[in-house]
């Protein structure tokens, strides 16, 4: 399903002021200019005029039109949240998973309330579920209750609350991403290097003898994360002189993220998906001697899947996972994985955060901007952090 017509054109429009086009003060195109430039209908025009009002970033004046308006007063909804709080009371970080209880979510939680603690900041921590709708709710909350930044890890859907997120930036807000990357926002991001930490993993498959080397993904389609680690798997092959084959790739739920609220499915669901994708993959002419899951969970699902139907891991099939969840090392035959720095990315992810709030209790605009529609986020940087290998008895 393609993007609503009324949020290209709303998009557009915010890319325009983001860029400095459209500055404060001046005249918004017209519904009837809208409806003639895009080929819409007058209500989709003037749903994204309402949409953009409804931001704070415009202001129709009877008789005359629409015009940008002066980014609204910090204090205010949805404003910087960088005066929004009571100076008595303590400020607060806001953190939004998809799923609360997805390997290495405890890790990251425990990163992010260890940094708060050090920079006197309180931490809440919220579920959206997998829901767009619930996400955008939970966002406006937290900023409405004058939280100090939002650590976002964001939906399935490659665009979802892009909007949200964009108007968030333009207006200063101290907003950090962790894991999922919305990369023509720009914003910072702290997450595993995927790509960099896959290719390590590939590498020492490869250096174990394997050339058949097959790749099990939940969607390279709509998954940053796994798109990331696709392309590391891909560099180590080539690096390696092994052409890569698309019948070794298999994805499991290749439509997640386009329809909202899609989750990944149940533990019984995978089981019998990994079944499915080990009697595909067995079933080629030149069948795979290691399967690389694109993480911990569908790993151990095809290991399962395969000591069920007689094999012998690493013997007849060897298999690597990504994550180093708890239960990989006590599974039949331990897994051979990469060890995501999940509390490392939730602490840098605040401190971040509350270097940009200090500079601005300080007075200086270094690696701070003003909040405002200079297109400046009020923070900035990020970074992507190596796994490390962890070698077990899978390989």
């Amino acid at each position: 399903m393609g993007e609503p017509l009324y949020r290209i054109i709303l998009n557009e429009l915010l890319a325009e002021i983001h860029a400095g086009r459209l500055k404060t003060g001046d005249r918004l195109p017209t519904e009837s200019d809208l409806e003639q430039r895009y080929g819409v209908s007058r209500i989709t025009a003037g749903r994204a005029l309402r949409e953009l009002q409804q931001l704070g970033l415009a202001e129709r004046v009877r008789g005359s039109g629409s015009f940008v308006s002066s980014p609204p007063d910090p204090a205010g909804a949805m404003g910087t949240g960088m005066s929004a709080t009571p100076t008595n009371q303590p400020r607060f970080i806001a953190t939004i998973f998809p799923q609360i209880e997805r390997n290495g979510i405890p890790e990251i939680l425990t990163g992010i309330e260890a940094a708060c603690g050090e920079a006197g900041l309180l931490a809440t921590f919220h579920n959206s579920r997998n829901l767009l709708a619930t996400e955008a709710a939970l966002i406006r909350q937290a900023v409405d209750s004058g939280c100090a930044g939002l650590v976002l890890y964001p939906c399935f859907s490659p665009l979802g609350n892009a909007t949200l997120y964009s108007s968030l930036a333009l207006r200063g807000f101290p907003l950090v991403m962790i894991d999922r990357s919305i990369d023509f926002l720009g914003l910072p991001l702290f997450a595993c290097d995927n790509e960099a930490s896959m290719a390590m993993l590939c590498r020492h498959v490869i250096g174990r003898g394997h050339r058949r080397i097959a790749f099990l993904c939940n969607s390279i389609e709509t998954i940053s994360s796994e798109q990331e680690r696709f392309r590391g798997y891909g560099r180590a092959l080539v690096e390696a002189g092994i052409p890569l084959d698309p019948d070794l790739v298999w994805r499991t739920a290749p439509g997640i993220g386009l329809d909202t609220g899609q989750t990944l499915p149940s533990w019984p669901e995978r089981l019998l998906q990994a079944g499915l994708a080990l009697d595909q993959l067995l079933a080629l002419p030149d069948p795979p001697s290691c399967v690389m899951a694109v993480n911990d969970v569908l790993a151990m699902s095809l290991q399962k899947a395969a000591l069920a139907r007689g094999l012998a891991i690493p013997g007849d099939l060897a298999v690597t996972g990504f994550d180093n969840s708890d239960a990989v090392d006590h599974i039949d035959v331990p897994l051979t994985t990469v060890a995501q720095p999940f509390r490392q990315i939730g602490r840098e992810a605040v401190e971040l955060i509350a270097r940009g709030l200090c500079q601005i209790d300080a007075g200086t605009k270094r690696g701070a901007s003003q909040a405002g529609l200079d297109g400046t986020p009020s923070v900035s940087g990020g970074r992507r952090i190596m796994g490390e290998l962890v070698l077990r008895q899978s390989v």
